[in-house]
């Protein structure tokens, strides 16, 4: 197995239309909603062998001390009609498996995105456009079980779908085994 240090990244996918139907909108960034772990699926890749869990409710994760993680967001539409942008991640019990997660905005400038014109309909060639990116990173410090407290802003359509905009302030409590 390697022993260097290197990056694990975690896609958290919302199921925004569950949050919508269940919890309803909140105009308080402050002060998030808290939803059920149902609602947040999380995806892994560069872990360092197979996830040590199966169960949805404790995902896991393979890593050793010093690893980076990186933790991105979107919604099960992958933010084409609702949006999720991930704000604030942080341990919620004791902090003893992760260092303090900490922001990374940067800018692509010649990123790609499909062609809604293309002569075949399909998208290709590809458009090169600039876009934002966001992540929480932080490094292992030990191995465990560790409650991270995920909060996020959700954008939903206006009622002419023109433009998306803020529908709510959410968090979720899951947890992560490091193992």
């Amino acid at each position: 197995m390697n022993t260097r240090t290197h990056g694990i990244d975690v896609l958290l996918v919302i199921d925004a239309a569950h949050i919508k139907n269940v919890y309803g909108p909140n105009q308080e960034p402050a002060h998030p909603v808290r939803v059920a772990p149902d609602c947040l699926f999380m995806i892994c890749a560069g872990s360092r062998g197979i996830a040590c869990t199966q169960d949805a409710e404790e995902p896991g994760i393979r890593a050793k001390a010093g690893d980076s993680v990186f933790l991105r967001g979107t919604s099960m539409q992958g933010n084409a009609d609702d949006a999720v942008i991930l704000y604030k991640v942080r341990p919620a019990s004791g902090g003893c498996v992760f260092e303090r997660f900490k922001a990374n905005a940067f800018l692509r400038a010649y990123t790609v995105r499909p062609d809604p014109d293309s002569p075949d309909h399909n998208g290709l060639p590809a458009l090169k456009s600039e876009a934002s990116f966001l992540s929480f990173e932080s490094k292992v410090k030990a191995l465990g079980n560790e409650v991270l407290e995920m909060t996020f802003a959700l954008y939903a359509f206006n009622a002419t779908r023109t433009r998306q905009e803020p529908y709510g302030y959410y968090s979720c409590n899951r947890i992560v085994t490091i193992c």
